[in-house]
């Protein structure tokens, strides 16, 4: 991602609405997420400020796709032949929204293909609410939800490039069944050990607080095991395998 103008992201995924920061962006601007949502209320909102939102379900419960201008408009996707920009509950689904500001639209692909576009542009950057809008957290994603990831992109990315991002490790069209770790266990003394799936190489990485990841091992295969899995002089922390 970081070849595509990747801005920020997400260190882990989400249950609950959060806010977090999208970087600093402006004019034409790419955001990706990946996730299983279950319906809010009215309306039910993927990512959003104060200002604008880039909504699942649109108000009043239209069952489509479309960015909000609150107190202004709520807008809806127009569908490309043969697609559809309707809310997608319920199922793994990744969406990515391209602001366009040079051409003048917005274009929402959901699964790495073009489903539908939007002629206008939305101001989007900064912290906002993930899972929902505004700075009160309003038009959230049902209890339920989870939210495996979301990017944003400092460019309006290309049909290509959002083909391989649904198809990477990131945006898995099954990302309800990720490799799975084996055999993930403590001894008495406190080593830790995990079996990685056949053919699979990951980097071990460590976190006090599940924001900041150290990488401690790289290109590991197999068996991976820490004699000291609370690293020295440090509380106890998190381990994730990253590919």
């Amino acid at each position: 991602r970081d070849d595509l103008g990747w801005i920020a992201g997400s260190s882990a995924p989400l249950t609950e609405p959060t806010l977090v920061d999208l970087g600093a962006l402006s004019g034409d601007a790419t955001y990706e997420f990946l996730f299983n949502a279950v319906k809010g209320g009215g309306s039910t909102a993927i990512a959003g400020n104060d200002a604008w939102a880039l909504k699942l379900d649109q108000w009043q419960e239209q069952g489509l796709f479309g960015p909000t201008e609150f107190g202004v408009a709520d807008h809806v996707f127009e569908p490309l032949e043969g697609k559809s920009v309707d809310s997608i509950f319920e199922t793994d689904v990744h969406v990515v929204f391209v602001n366009d500001t040079a051409g003048g639209e917005t274009r929402l692909y959901l699964n790495g293909e073009q489903a539908g576009s939007w002629p206008g542009n939305f101001e989007l950057a900064g912290e906002a609410g993930i899972m929902a809008a505004r700075s009160n957290l309003g038009d959230a994603m049902g209890d339920g939800s989870i939210m495996y990831g979301w990017a944003t992109y400092n460019s309006a990315l290309t049909d290509e490039n959002i083909a391989l991002l649904a198809n990477s490790p990131f945006g898995s069209p099954d990302p309800t069944t990720p490799p799975v770790l084996t055999d993930v266990g403590f001894t008495d003394g406190g080593n830790f050990s995990l079996t990685l799936p056949e053919g699979t190489t990951v980097d071990i990485e460590y976190s006090q607080d599940l924001q900041s990841w150290e990488v401690i091992a790289t290109d590991v295969t197999g068996v991976y095991e820490d004699d000291d899995p609370f690293r020295p002089d440090l509380p106890a922390g998190y381990y994730r395998a990253r590919q």
